[in-house]
């Protein structure tokens, strides 16, 4: 499943980082509503995971959540916002 990064029905996100809204979230970056900034200028999200500013800010949140998975990776039943219509690297 792809995320089109269109939220949920309300316009809600899914981009929370310790209870706060991630630092990299954009609203209207290439016809969707929400983006990650740092996706958008580097282009994959093998590059952003690598990037220090994610790993500082985000991944090391997730690691003291135990959260297996990095930003990038919805799939079917991860409970994410991000609604599926059609196939691609988003």
């Amino acid at each position: 499943m792809a995320c089109t990064g269109q939220g949920t029905p309300d316009g809600s996100h899914c981009c929370y980082v310790a209870g706060e809204r991630c630092p990299f979230l954009v609203e209207n970056v290439g016809g969707r509503r929400w983006a990650c900034s740092l996706r958008a200028v580097l282009g994959s999200w093998d590059k952003v995971h690598a990037h220090p500013g994610y790993q500082r800010l985000v991944q090391a949140e997730w690691d003291k959540l135990g959260v297996i998975e990095s930003c990038g990776a919805w799939g079917p039943g991860t409970g994410q916002c991000c609604y599926a219509t059609e196939e691609s690297d988003a």
